[in-house]
């Protein structure tokens, strides 16, 4: 079996210097080094972005395994009521953040609800598993039932 591994390698080597072709980079090649580089880049612009932007680093735990939620910086600086960011809206709440305010997911007059939901979550560590479905979509609108189209036949 290594002999003829040594012999198949051997041919393919003596043909690509004949044609040429032994010195030169496979474009495959150079596409999967560009795309290697390419996701390097990318995974370290993202650590940079979540040490220098975040003022939560993200190594807390809140003492079950689960990271911490991470306050942004600007969701710290108050400039209106309501804002959008990344596209979605974002209210400013004065409950949080020890009653200084943070920018969050729901509006000021929903907190209570928010926060027993929140205590809920907590209360168990697998919704899917330890709770039925309808503690999961309880508090969402009901799902509508899809429609029965009729498909003419083709007489």
């Amino acid at each position: 079996m290594a002999q003829q591994l040594i012999l198949a390698a051997r041919k393919q080597y003596n043909t690509m210097t004949t044609i040429g072709s032994w010195d030169k980079v496979d474009p495959c090649d150079a596409q999967f080094a560009a795309m290697a580089t390419q996701i390097q880049q990318l995974q370290a612009a993202q650590a940079a972005h979540f040490t220098s932007e975040t003022g939560n680093q993200g190594g807390d735990t809140n003492g079950n395994g689960n990271k911490k939620f991470q306050v942004e910086n600007w969701m710290i600086k108050k400039k209106d009521d309501q804002i959008w960011w990344q596209g979605c809206p974002w209210w400013w709440c004065n409950e949080h953040n020890d009653g200084k305010g943070v920018y969050v997911c729901h509006p000021p007059s929903d907190h209570s609800k928010w926060k027993k939901c929140k205590e809920e979550r907590k209360s168990y560590i697998c919704p899917r598993i330890d709770k039925p479905a309808t503690a999961i979509t309880a508090g969402l609108p009901a799902e509508q039932p899809a429609q029965q189209l009729e498909i003419p036949s083709a007489s």
